[in-house]
């Protein structure tokens, strides 16, 4: 839990480095990129993703023991990005999500409600290991969702976690508390 009089600041990243995808895949191109497959709950996201392939609804890149240039090489192709499932380590997202959000790639992540009641405005599909293959198959089925899904993560990535943005709001943290900036 957050302490109440903890002031919170997004990650700073370097959004603009990439631009927005602005079509897809002839044949969809799901990723996920494991730090940690137990984290991650990758077991799960590779075994759904392995099926959806088998059936020829979409292509999977797991994308693990590669430089970071390679992995956002990797990413950039995707249609949709599977960040994590399961409460492991740690709540929501985090850089895997950040990268692909920047590119403009249609997000999944699991998110429990309290980070969900915390950060309400966000652009991700929220799954769990109960609903990941019945998602998937939905949104396979409605391209354009998944473009608009990117677009307005692009859209929220720039607002909360450029690096302008953040440092403006450290900035403004500092002048409440009677620092000079």
């Amino acid at each position: 839990d957050k302490h109440p009089n903890l002031k919170y600041l997004f990650l700073p990243f370097e959004t603009s480095r990439f631009i927005k995808k602005t079509r897809l895949n002839k044949i969809l191109r799901v990723g996920h990129a494991p730090t940690n497959r137990f984290y991650k709950g990758s077991d799960h996201i590779i075994r759904v993703c392995q099926k959806l392939k088998l059936e020829r609804k979409i292509e999977f890149d797991l994308i693990e023991n590669v430089t970071n240039r390679v992995a956002l090489k990797r990413k950039s192709k995707l249609d949709i990005f599977i960040d994590q499932i399961g409460d492991k380590g740690g709540w929501g997202y985090g850089m895997n999500s950040i990268e692909s959000l920047s590119m403009g790639v249609c997000t999944l992540t699991e998110m429990n409600q309290s980070y969900e009641d915390f950060i309400n405005d966000h652009p991700f599909i929220n799954i769990n290991e109960e609903s990941l293959e019945a998602t998937l198959r939905n949104i396979i089925e409605a391209p354009d969702s998944i473009l608009l899904k990117g677009s307005e993560g692009k859209t929220w990535v720039n607002k909360h976690h450029g690096i302008d943005k953040v440092a403006d709001e450290l900035y403004k943290y500092y002048s409440s508390i009677g620092l000079k900036t």
